[in-house]
């Protein structure tokens, strides 16, 4: 049969159920499969939704056009830093635990006080909640809005257990009705911990007289990590995916342990920059953030982030002679981590960073530190240009797309050359990295440009925030929507 006789309409479908590297690959072949891939808006729009590291949400209602516009102007917009509403909430009292999830900023206070708002959009008006008693001390608390789900870790003082998740709903604040038990114990006491969701799961990472990560099917209620450190201690945990995670250890220059939540087993250790021989010279700090997880696409859009689609920033603060410092932030996609997890093959696999670092990451020097999290929201990162300066930047690792593309009107700046850190005095060797990432600056609106302690990012919002000037006198978080 020959190919030309086929109706343009089956290969367009056949076409559908390929990958966007495939079509484009299909579009090589002959000029018939190039003009019918060209000709179709569906596949235009498949092509430049997974090439933005988006997926496609099927129940929302816009045709195939009306979703490829939306796609590229949401692309434009943040490829020129260009917000189309801004405006500013307050909150009263101080934060003793934050979070921004899907477009929501939460915070609590004083054990019992939340306050949640709905960040207001170029579609949407802001909306405020606040519960001023949510019936029990906590002491931090994570959420999943797409699961209507708020986790909070309980501070019971002097009663055992001692500690103890409250899996409630995020609209209600009520027993969650998918959770077999609304209550899960927590043995143990500890000074600092941290708390994270990733779909069915849930971690509690803390640090007491050992270090522990414990994690949770929290509907089950059924405990699959059991995890105890007493000599070499990690000091960060992250979620890769509901079935990986990373541990983060300073020691011995420093290395990211990566796990299978399936198994106990350590499957990669990823060794970082050698340090030089001198005592002197060590890794104090070793975090590591990226953005929340979401167990089903977000409401109201035609297409979301995909939850492989994300890059962790790992953060590293030297310290040498005379109590000099410096910070240095890796950043490093989801799959590069990831792909230790399906590598491996009965024992932990070791690697040198020459032989990962220089070509999966971009190492660069850090002029301020992070002071707040959620300054990553899939593949972007936000970062302020330096101290009391009105200039803020996104950085977006986001590389399936060609850098050699023309973007329009953007005026975002596409880094292909090495970044080289020489700390001769520090580091065995120089730090060469290469992974592409693009860079856009832009000023902060004049009504806008106060002193800031800290920069957020969202799927659609940029955020500055501002503490107040006496304690408890709550935090401004002035919004950029785009």
């Amino acid at each position: 049969m020959d190919i030309r006789n086929v109706p343009n309409e089956i290969l367009e479908s056949v076409f559908a159920h390929l990958n966007h590297k495939e079509i484009i690959q299909c579009r090589l072949v002959c000029r018939l499969f190039n003009e019918v891939i060209t000709a179709s808006i569906e596949l235009q729009y498949k092509i430049e939704c997974e090439s933005e590291g988006m997926v496609d949400v099927e129940q929302y209602r816009l045709s195939p056009a009306e979703r490829l516009k939306s796609l590229r102007e949401q692309r434009l917009n943040w490829d020129n830093l260009r917000w189309l509403e801004q405006g500013s909430v307050e909150i009263s009292g101080s934060c003793q635990a934050y979070e921004l999830v899907g477009g929501i900023f939460a915070r609590l206070t004083n054990f019992q006080d939340f306050f949640s708002v709905s960040l207001p959009s170029v579609k949407t008006e802001g909306q405020v909640v606040h519960r001023s008693d949510i019936g029990f001390r906590a002491r931090d608390f994570a959420m999943d809005p797409t699961q209507d789900l708020i986790i909070f870790l309980e501070d019971r003082s002097l009663a055992l257990p001692s500690m103890q998740l409250q899996i409630r709903t995020f609209s209600t604040h009520q027993p969650h009705p998918e959770a077999t038990s609304p209550v899960i114990p927590i043995s143990g006491r500890f000074d600092s911990g941290a708390l994270q969701i990733a779909g069915d799961l849930v971690a509690v990472f803390y640090i007491g007289l050992s270090t522990y990560l414990h994690i949770w099917n929290w509907k089950a209620n059924k405990l699959v990590v059991d995890m105890r450190f007493t000599s070499i201690r990690p000091v960060d945990f992250t979620f890769l995916s509901e079935n990986a995670y990373v541990l983060t250890f300073p020691a011995d220059h420093g290395h990211l342990a990566v796990y299978s939540v399936s198994s106990p087993d350590q499957r990669a250790r990823l060794f970082l920059p050698v340090l030089c021989a001198d005592v002197n010279q060590e890794l104090e700090r070793l975090a590591i953030h990226t953005s929340p997880f979401f167990a089903s696409p977000l409401p109201g859009r035609p297409f979301t982030t995909s939850e492989t689609n994300r890059i962790h920033v790992l953060s590293m603060e030297y310290a040498g002679f005379y109590q000099s410092t410096f910070e240095l932030r890796a950043f490093i996609p989801n799959d590069v981590l990831l792909s230790y997890v399906s590598s491996y093959h009965d024992q932990t696999q070791h690697i040198p960073w020459e032989d990962w670092g220089p070509k999966n990451t971009r190492v660069l020097e850090a002029l301020q530190s992070h002071s707040w999290l959620r300054f990553v929201s899939g593949s972007r990162v936000v970062m302020p240009v330096a101290r009391f300066k009105w200039d803020l930047q996104v950085l977006n690792f986001q590389t399936m797309r060609k850098l050699d593309e023309p973007l329009d009107t953007a005026t975002a700046t596409h880094i292909k050359e090495p970044t080289v850190i020489r700390r001769p005095t520090f580091f065995k060797d120089d730090i060469v990295t290469h992974l592409p990432y693009s860079l856009c600056t832009r000023q902060i609106p004049p009504a806008l440009q106060i002193p800031y302690i800290s920069f957020m990012i969202g799927e659609d919002h940029l955020l500055g925030l501002r503490l107040g000037m006496q304690i408890d006198a709550g935090i401004t978080i002035h919004t950029l929507a785009l």
